[in-house]
């Protein structure tokens, strides 16, 4: 029979809109289970460099969230878990899940990083999205939380030097998934977003410019806690020339990385402009000032008037059309 848990309220998700769901309802009393497929919570938001318009530190706004969450009396979470299924449960939920093994016993590490440090193997880093890299052993990230380390099985070549590196014996290669139940009265999904892949389109090369690189990859470049601390041309490691945010899609210098937007008719979209991505676009413009280029300024004043026509002129526009419609049906 299966373990079940029991709380007021399902979290899916732990970014920054899973965390604050999560604090907002563990403050008022209710139990919450806080469940994220990741090793660690924090999702895009502690990748990033800094918030726009204020600038702020995105280390800083995530982390004080990360920890009233992982710390809260109200909150049992769950890291490195999958969902299998939801089903009703007369006024309630159950959700089936599966925690997947870190191959490393949570209760004993100590985050020490030893273990990792005395790997011999070496991985491209999902976190810095392949611009950095990780052992077979690793703790996800500096600021995770857990902070405990995990094993990547399908990598590790079994020398046993982590196992004889690590002072509390934590590394546990039997481990096997576990499963069980949480039934709850709510769920909240905060699942996030993935960005389109920038070897997804032909309109970007299909992955053949090396230097062709999307906005999360930009953040990783720019921020403290990203493999560099600013940006550097992936073909050869060096800094760029210029750094250029173009509104067409065509093929790309080598000497630039290119941030491209208002793709979605192209991609077939329809004539959609996503204020989203145009938010993104001015925040890069500040980095490309700060290296000296005059495209970056161009992108700032091109991106505010867009932002400007996507908050206050087209929704009066969308409304007038909708008024005409509602006249000639009346």
């Amino acid at each position: 029979m299966l373990n079940t848990i029991h709380a007021d309220a399902l979290v899916v998700g732990g970014g920054i809109a899973g965390l604050q769901a999560t604090v907002d309802l563990a403050d008022q009393g209710y139990q919450v289970a806080l469940l994220e497929r990741q090793a660690s919570i924090g999702g895009k938001m502690i990748a990033l460099s800094k918030v726009f318009p204020t600038l702020d530190c995105c280390s800083c706004i995530t982390t004080p969230r990360m920890a009233a969450a992982a710390h809260h009396e109200n909150v049992n979470m769950f890291t490195y878990c999958d969902i299998q299924s939801i089903e009703r449960n007369g006024d309630g939920f159950v959700a089936h899940v599966i925690k997947k093994p870190r191959y490393v016993n949570e209760s004993a590490c100590t985050g020490c990083r030893e273990c990792e440090y005395a790997c011999p193997i070496h991985l491209p880093d999902a976190f810095d999205y392949g611009l950095g890299a990780h052992s077979a052993v690793y703790v996800p990230f500096s600021t995770a939380m857990p902070q405990k380390a995990l094993i990547d099985i399908d990598h590790c070549i079994f020398c046993g030097k982590c196992e004889k590196a690590c002072v509390a014996d934590a590394i546990d290669f039997t481990q096997t998934a576990e499963e069980f139940d949480i039934e709850v009265g709510t769920i909240v999904l905060a699942t996030g977003f993935e960005t389109t892949p920038w070897d997804a389109k032909k309109e970007y090369g299909n992955g053949r410019f090396l230097n062709v690189v999307d906005g999360m990859m930009v953040e990783r470049f720019l921020a403290p806690t990203g493999p560099y601390g600013h940006v550097l041309r992936p073909s050869d490691g060096m800094q760029p020339d210029s750094i250029a945010g173009e509104i067409g899609l065509r093929a790309p210098s080598p000497k630039m990385i290119v941030q491209t937007f208002g793709g979605g008719l192209l991609m077939g979209f329809g004539a959609v402009c996503s204020s989203g991505c145009n938010v993104g676009h001015i925040l890069s413009g500040v980095p490309q000032l700060s290296l000296g280029s005059i495209v970056g300024g161009a992108s700032i004043v091109l991106g505010a008037w867009i932002m400007a026509y996507l908050m206050f002129v087209r929704p009066q526009q969308v409304k007038a059309r909708q008024e005409r419609a509602a006249h000639a049906h009346a």
